[in-house]
């Protein structure tokens, strides 16, 4: 016996000689492994993990490039193709890879100087305006796109050439001209390789051939013959000079202000002044920032691409910071970002390629602290400003389902891990697309609330799904006529749409499956301690923490009794606890409760009905009116305000104010008015609350821009990861009308706010 690497090395070997010797009758192809995995210096075969090993950590472009043109001919064609799936993120970056024109700049240039040195200006392939040049130029376009649009992920050099007019990225003109520009020159190569059978790239020479090669293109003679290639050479020689120009207009020269922050050129004092004088408030704090940027670990060792691209950028990031409105904090947020893609500075590359991208985020970085952390901590997340059409239209919930399954359709149910990863991607990217909008102040904050939380919805149900797989695979599906029912209700902020970038998810998680049976899998267990087990599983699945974070914090203390009480009830428990033990305040969170997963129509029905029925019981009016004020009562002790400062979730005529004043009314009146308990969000149980008189016009309106501007102002302090504590005097007069409508429904004697002058 042998270990495999030795046979795998002995079998690449005998095909490389069947292929390859010389025989009485010629020999088969020219082999070239050179491409293999450190070249020829290596061993000539390489594991599937050791492919990725490489790949991930050490491939060069040229090694990308060469990829593109590659795809399995032989062997296990199941394994081949997983293989290359595998490498497709090293081939394909997911974001627009702008560094790869450089790169091909390089390659082109090496390519130059070896024409140069070896005289190969007659070289049909390698020399200016040859094949070499028509595939720089299609590949590039692949190289750099082909992440985002995979429609260019094709080997045929012809088909991406359709493909890049198709996307608009070359018009039918230019790509008519370079597909008969590549037929051309390659029907010319076949012609001169045919005569003794020699690889040669070379123009011929020799009267004979140049005779035989004129008539074979169809040409009345040489001369034509070699005016129409040089023709087509200088055709594809110019072609690719613009189309391959520099993307950006001439960089700043060295010495441009900003760089004397990152090449110690002068001294503290000069370095201060000379920021002072291009008009920062605090340039201390800026020479700091750049030098802890300059003495981290990471720059000192950076390579020389890297340094190149940072000394390209801070020229152009110091200059758009200037004309920020908050200059100081556009550069300070900027220089923490440049930090954090110290390892990745292809990311440098596309802010550079995209002047306007390059705007954009320093506008939004200057106005969220929050957007700031969140790009510093997951520097991927710069991609989203790549596909700017759509950072200010909110998707739909439809819209975002497509979108997560896009996401992870190709992923197996088992991969948990990375699932869990792209679920953690999915939210992160459309909570800063949330962000970008609400920070540019392009959509209301209803609009966003329903946004992030039809996110949370996506993802809830995705995970249950994943957990529900999990275990019916260990345990199988639980026994009996309603083996599948199974739900989850969204409480609080969730179940109201008033989700926050950082809210928590209230939950509780209601079964219908028969107590008394067993799942029907070889490891069987009663349905009860499945669903236990089904809803541990979700509450793992939603906090585990991923590469991209963890997707959220989950509070299920609402569920019956509380800690006290099952991770999971039955239908039938559920409603006994509700009709006959919940607590009143428990009664007050039905207001805001609704169903967010599950794929039992009947039990959703159930759900719904029973929530209807506990809001429209009708309550003794006084006993409500006591219960409601002793809630809110006990909950003063979490107001921070004082004589000049503002509680605005718990302070006297807040937000806590605000809602139990709703859900009063709503448990005041939902006996008498169907349509006021349908709603879960406050904005239109307002609208209800005007539609049946129950409150005028004027004072539904006043209430609800107090509502909205106190939320709002809570979004914002949140943005730059501040307090939500206020000044006394902000919201004087909104605060003293949710307090005039609360005494006036309560009877309560709440005292107004009265701020001295």
């Amino acid at each position: 016996g042998i270990d495999n690497q030795v046979f795998f090395n002995k079998l690449g070997q005998a095909l490389v000689s069947v292929l390859s010797d010389n025989t009485e009758y010629g020999f088969v192809y020219r082999v070239d492994m050179r491409l293999r995995p450190y070249g020829k210096n290596s061993a000539l075969s390489c594991s599937f993990n050791a492919m990725e090993t490489y790949y991930q950590s050490q491939g060069r472009p040229w090694e990308r490039y060469a990829f593109v043109k590659a795809r399995p001919i032989a062997g296990d064609m199941k394994a081949s193709f997983q293989l290359l799936k595998t490498l497709q993120p090293f081939i394909y970056r997911q974001y627009l890879d702008f560094s790869m024109i450089d790169s091909i700049r390089e390659m082109h240039q090496l390519l130059k100087q070896e024409v140069m040195q070896k005289n190969l200006q007659d070289h049909i392939k390698k020399g200016q305006g040859g094949i070499r040049d028509i595939e720089f130029i299609v590949q590039s376009f692949q190289l750099i796109y082909g992440g985002k649009k995979a429609l260019l992920q094709d080997v045929s050099l012809l088909n991406v050439l359709s493909k890049l007019v198709c996307l608009k990225f070359m018009p039918a003109y230019q790509a008519q001209e370079l597909r008969d520009a590549y037929l051309l020159l390659r029907r010319f190569e076949h012609f001169i390789q045919v005569w003794d059978d020699q690889q040669t790239h070379r123009i011929p020479t020799n009267i004979k051939i140049q005779s035989m090669v004129a008539w074979a293109m169809n040409y009345p003679d040489w001369e034509s013959c070699e005016m129409a290639i040089n023709q087509t050479r200088s055709l594809v020689s110019n072609m690719f000079s613009t189309l391959l120009s520099k993307q950006v207009k001439s960089l700043q020269k060295m010495n441009h202000h900003g760089l004397f922050l990152f090449q110690g050129k002068t001294s503290k004092s000069d370095s201060v002044a000379l920021l002072t004088s291009y008009g920062f408030q605090k340039p201390e704090d800026i020479y700091i920032k750049c030098q802890s940027l300059v003495n981290s670990h990471i720059f000192q060792n950076i390579e020389e691409i890297g340094l190149s691209r940072i000394y390209q950028l801070i020229p152009v990031l110091i200059d758009t910071c200037i004309q920020d409105q908050a200059p100081d904090e556009a550069l300070l947020r900027m220089l923490d970002i440049v930090h954090s893609t110290l390892r990745r500075t292809t990311y440098l590359v596309l802010l550079l390629e995209r002047p306007e991208a390059l705007k954009h985020l320093v506008r939004l970085c200057a106005g969220s602290l929050w957007i700031t952390h969140e790009i510093v901590r997951y520097p991927e997340l710069i991609d989203e400003f790549f596909s700017s059409g759509d950072l200010y239209n909110p998707p739909s919930l439809s819209q975002l389902k497509q979108d997560l399954q896009s996401q992870i359709s190709y992923l197996a149910w088992d991969e948990c891990e990375l699932r869990l990863e792209r679920l953690c991607y999915f939210k992160l990217s459309h909570i800063l697309k949330n962000e970008i909008a609400q920070t540019s102040q392009y959509t209301p904050l209803t609009t966003s609330s329903n946004y992030l939380s039809w996110v949370a919805e996506c993802i809830i149900n995705e995970v249950v799904l994943m957990a529900w797989h999990q275990l019916i695979d260990k345990y199988g599906a639980p026994g009996g006529q309603d083996n599948a029912s199974f739900v989850v209700l969204g409480y609080g902020k969730l179940g109201g749409f008033e989700m926050g970038p950082s809210s928590d998810l209230d939950l509780v998680f209601i079964h219908q499956a028969k107590t008394s049976d067993m799942t029907q899998g070889d490891q069987m267990i009663d349905n009860p301690t499945f669903f236990m087990r089904l809803a541990q599983k979700i509450i793992y699945f939603l906090s585990t923490i991923t590469n991209f974070g963890k997707l959220y914090n989950v509070d299920v203390r609402l569920r019956p009794s509380g800690h006290a009480g099952p991770l999971v009830s039955s239908f039938n428990s559920f409603s006994k606890y509700q009709k006959e033990s919940a607590w009143f305040w428990e009664f007050q969170a039905l207001v805001k409760a609704r169903v967010v997963a599950g794929w039992d129509d009947v039990l959703i029905k159930k759900l719904n009905r029973l929530r209807l029925y506990i809001l429209r019981r009708g309550y003794p009016v006084f006993e409500l009116k006591k219960r409601i004020k002793s809630y809110r009562s006990k909950m003063k002790i979490l107001d921070r305000s004082s004589n000049y400062i503002f509680d605005i979730k718990h302070g006297s005529g807040g937000i806590i104010d605000f809602e139990f004043l709703v859900q009063y009314l709503v448990l005041r009146w939902g006996n008498q008015f169907n349509r006021l308990t349908q709603w879960t969000d406050n904005i239109r149980l307002l609208d209800e609350l005007k539609t049946h008189h129950i409150l005028t016009e004027a004072q539904v309106e006043s209430m609800r821009q107090a509502y909205i501007a106190m939320r709002e102002v809570i979004h914002q302090t949140a943005r730059q990861e501040k307090d939500s504590l206020m000044t006394a005097q902000q919201f004087e007069f909104e605060r003293n009308i949710i307090i005039q409508i609360w005494n006036e429904q309560l009877e309560d004697n709440q005292v107004f706010i009265q701020i001295p002058n």
